[in-house]
């Protein structure tokens, strides 16, 4: 995977990053959010999903354990939040294959709760906190996904 570590991020650039990540990908991603409690994974799906021009409300799937979000174009959005997920063998009751299609996009935090048993990630955002800040961490099989985000955003 090619990948970008952006320093220092707010809640702003969280974002602008999602956004950007919206428009340069494809319509079949499979995301995986990487990081704590509070990090700012589901803030970027929230901007991530706005972004592909969802109107509604974007909510937490903290207790749902998935939102499900049409979007006009008729792509598909699946939100999973796993964190609630014991083993890898509960992920079969989800139906997560069911939402592995062209059409659909995957969100899917804390994926390491269903390790083996969800689709492989085509996006790693990785999101992690330094000083009251966030450092992003972004990997992508598609290199110009990241070669678009160079060119909007400084790195190392």
């Amino acid at each position: 995977m090619h990948s970008i570590v952006l320093k220092s991020f707010s809640e702003d650039n969280i974002a602008e990053l999602a956004t950007a990540v919206a428009c340069f990908s494809d319509k079949s991603e499979v995301i995986y959010l990487i990081g704590g409690l509070g990090a700012g994974k589901t803030t970027f799906a929230k901007y991530y999903i706005n972004a592909l021009g969802y109107k509604g409300n974007v909510k937490s799937p903290t207790f749902s354990i998935v939102e499900l979000y049409e979007l006009e174009s008729k792509t598909f959005v699946a939100h999973f939040d796993l964190y609630r997920i014991c083993s890898p063998d509960d992920i079969c009751y989800l139906g997560i294959d069911d939402y592995d299609q062209d059409n659909h996009i995957l969100l899917i935090e804390w994926p390491n709760h269903g390790h083996g048993a969800i689709p492989e990630a085509t996006i790693n955002v990785t999101i992690e906190f330094n000083n009251n800040c966030r450092d992003v961490i972004l990997s992508s099989q598609n290199e110009n996904i990241i070669q678009n985000l160079r060119k909007k955003f400084s790195s190392d």
